[in-house]
């Protein structure tokens, strides 16, 4: 007779082992289970990292583009490739299009592993609170010959004159000549060294805590092209020419809020008269030199400098008023010289390089011309900055 216990305990040994063998299985289904989701998620959390990295990294081109935009002084416009953020793998790329006309648009592309994100936003340039036109500011110098004067029109209010420049002399005060009004030098300046004949000073004297700013800006595009000015002409419209060389005794009449465009020089030949219409207005961009010979005249109808704003780009270096010729303008040119020939008169604002007052001529600054907002198209006056108008990923 077989022993019925063995058997049964074979048997049960048997069963036994097979659960441990379906266990042992099934753990090793849900370790491996386990290790997979670990993985993924490791993967995942990778994944989303480099993704807000990437995100960090475009945000961050955009902020060097506009900072970068804030500190263009014309030219090629800002970019960067590949810069790497500081402690961190992640870089960015960004590139800036477009013109003052349209408008800038920033792309910025951040990276990090394989992620790549891109961002993209319009920029305009906004003016700060200040007016453009101070009075006088120039980079370099301002000087008064013999019997000379920079006053305010109507006399009798402040008009202020400023130079970026702490150089010994940098203004210069002749005999009989004067500037009533106050005097501000580049900043750390000493008034006294920087203004040959401080005494001739009505107003106060004193170095800026920064300097002026010159803001750059673009010529208008687009505007339709209707070639060159030389005689008697009605202007309506806005255009780009090519140049203006009227003949003396000749009239340029504008007849309507008009923005004139010119590649090349401005000249009024004798006794010729540039003359805006009352209730019209002219913005004037001019690529070269202007000049104005004897007896020529740029005028507001209405006597009223605000009329008419004159933009020399980065390419206008002279503008030059001979004997006898006058003009009423805010003048906004950088890079330009201002020379008033003898017996001339200039009243409005003047914002430009250097600028000479020779005998018995005259600037005087008229403060509703301060009233003035913003500048030029693609560039902008007082504390001027890029911001964002749109934004986009």
């Amino acid at each position: 007779m077989k022993n019925t216990g063995d058997t049964n305990h074979r048997r049960e040994q048997g069963s036994a082992l097979a659960l441990i063998l379906i266990i042992a299985v099934v753990l090793l289904l849900v370790g491996n289970g386990l290790l997979g989701l670990g993985l993924q998620s490791q993967t995942l959390t990778a994944r989303s990292c480099d993704e807000i990295r990437a995100r960090c990294a475009a945000d961050a081109g955009l902020a060097q583009a506009i900072q970068m935009m804030n500190e263009w002084e014309g030219g090629d416009l800002p970019s960067m490739t590949d810069e790497l953020l500081p402690n961190c793998d992640a870089s960015f790329s960004f590139s800036i299009s477009g013109n003052a006309e349209d408008g800038y648009v920033a792309t910025s592309i951040g990276v990090s592993g394989s992620r790549e994100k891109t961002v993209s936003c319009i920029l305009e340039a906004q003016a700060g609170g200040d007016s453009l036109w101070v009075g006088v500011c120039t980079q370099g110098t301002v000087e008064l010959k013999n019997a000379s004067i920079i006053a305010s029109s109507p006399l009798g209010q402040n008009v202020e004159v400023h130079t970026n420049s702490t150089a010994s002399d940098a203004i210069k005060i002749g005999f009989l000549a004067g500037i009533a009004g106050d005097v501000v030098v580049g900043p750390e300046g000493n008034p006294s060294t920087v203004i040959d004949g401080i005494h001739r000073v009505t107003g106060s004297t004193s170095a800026a805590t920064e300097a002026m700013p010159f803001v750059p800006f673009s010529s208008p595009e687009g505007l339709t092209d209707r070639g060159s000015i030389t005689g008697n002409t009605t202007i309506t419209e806005d255009g780009r020419y090519s140049e203006i060389d009227l003949s003396d005794w000749r009239t340029i009449s504008i007849e309507d809020d008009v923005t004139i465009y010119v590649e090349g020089d401005i000249t009024l030949g004798t006794g010729s008269t540039l003359e805006v219409a009352e209730g019209c207005s002219l913005d004037l961009y001019v690529d070269g030199d202007i000049e104005l010979k004897s007896l020529s005249k740029i005028k507001s109808e209405s006597n009223d400098p605000t009329q008419i704003r004159i933009y020399g780009t980065s390419t206008c270096s002279d503008i030059v008023l001979k004997e006898l010729s006058s003009a009423q303008a805010a003048v906004y040119a950088p890079n330009a010289d201002l020379d008033l020939k003898t017996l001339t008169a200039f009243v409005g604002a003047f914002m430009g390089n250097n600028m000479i007052v020779r005998e018995v001529a005259g600037f005087f600054y008229d403060p509703d011309v301060g009233d003035l907002a913003g500048g030029p198209r693609g560039g902008a006056g007082g504390s001027a900055s890029f911001s964002i108008l749109r934004w986009q990923e």
